[in-house]
């Protein structure tokens, strides 16, 4: 819904102002702000808890835990 209310809000200033001024705006400010807030505090799904073990276990050169990741991720059913 915040995404939805951003894209009508720049809309109607890239429309009336012009692109950069769409990005510019108060509303587009504050409402950017907030949307990342609600995503850094939002609780990670299955897929994405996965991803990120991925990613850690590749980083941490780890491959074998990485393989097992990377096979649960294969596993996992859409929208899981």
């Amino acid at each position: 819904m915040v995404e939805e209310g951003l894209d009508q809000i720049r809309n109607f200033y890239r429309e009336t102002s012009g692109a950069d001024a769409a990005e510019q705006t108060a509303e587009v400010l504050s409402l950017s702000e907030w949307l990342e807030e609600i995503k850094a505090k939002r609780p990670l799904s299955r897929r994405e808890r996965l991803e990120q073990a991925l990613h850690d276990a590749v980083k941490a050169e780890d491959y074998e835990r990485a393989a097992k990741v990377r096979d649960e991720l294969r596993h996992l059913k859409p929208g899981e």
